[in-house]
């Protein structure tokens, strides 16, 4: 996952058919600016390859240029969102996001289910799912959320961007843009903290990196969004299914998203 301390753009012209135009790419590093810059005129280069028509890799890793606020471990960091929540970034931490049950074919032509009867169904064929051949040995932790279900995964050794990992999420019924995020971010996501508007809280857009006025800017804000989420949950506590397998990250994402606290979802 391309998640850095340091960010920076780099500029440059390309020669194209239709005349010359100006490319930009960011670059990232934990080490410094100039590594940063490094990095950004590397994937230039790759630009300049490609327009050239030299063979490049058919992958491509999302930059999740947010602000690092942690880094737990080598495959686990916290990140601010650019709407100004928390989410934790992982690579050995399988998150699922659901938001609807999966329905029969007769089921689609019927009144949508309200939301508290979807939690209950997608409940359900979570405990169906779980029950499967390739889900022994694992632990699921399942949460609810504002408008679905989470699913945390522990014990699975899969790549985020695989064509595995994506069927592993589509077995699930899991959110299609969360799976191809989860894809060319190479990561799984999970929001910590709650979403602003759903605390009535006004709209911010959070930019990283930040200059002086929109550092100015975010400092004003901050403080009451960070009062307004200590009344709020992110994610409830629903039930553990498997073996029971604890980790310091699920320790900080309970502790974090207040999934034992009672308080209501945001």
């Amino acid at each position: 996952m391309r998640i850095f301390r340091h960010w920076i753009r780099h500029s440059a012209r390309l020669s194209l058919p239709d005349g010359p135009v100006e490319v930009s790419c960011w670059g990232g590093s934990d080490t410094s600016l100039d590594a940063a810059r490094r990095d950004a005129e590397q994937r230039l280069d790759a630009v300049r390859r490609r327009v050239k028509g030299s063979p490049c890799p058919e992958s491509y890793e999302a930059d999740i240029r947010e602000e690092l606020i942690e880094r737990l471990d080598h495959a686990n960091a916290v990140t601010r969102t650019r709407y100004g929540a928390l989410v934790l970034n992982s690579t050995d931490h399988v998150f699922i996001d659901i938001d609807e049950p999966r329905y029969r074919f007769w089921q689609a032509f019927l009144r949508r289910p309200d939301l508290k009867e979807r939690k209950r169904r997608i409940i359900e064929q979570v405990r169906q799912r779980a029950r499967k051949p390739d889900c022994h040995g694992l632990g699921l932790r399942i949460y609810e959320t504002h408008k679905g279900i989470r699913v945390l995964v522990r014990g699975l050794p899969l790549d985020p961007a695989s064509p595995a990992a994506s069927a592993f999420l589509h077995s699930f019924n899991a959110d299609w843009m969360y799976t191809a995020l989860c894809r060319k971010q190479a990561c799984w996501r999970a929001r910590l903290t709650p979403k602003p508007y759903r605390m009535k809280l006004r709209a911010h857009r959070v930019q990283w990196p930040r200059d002086e006025a929109q550092q100015a800017a975010f400092a004003n804000w901050l403080p009451g969004y960070e009062a307004a989420s200590t009344h709020h949950a992110t994610c409830r506590f629903v039930e553990a299914l498997g073996i029971s397998r604890s980790s310091s990250i699920i320790d900080v994402h309970d502790r974090v998203t207040g999934a034992t606290s009672g308080r209501p979802l945001a």
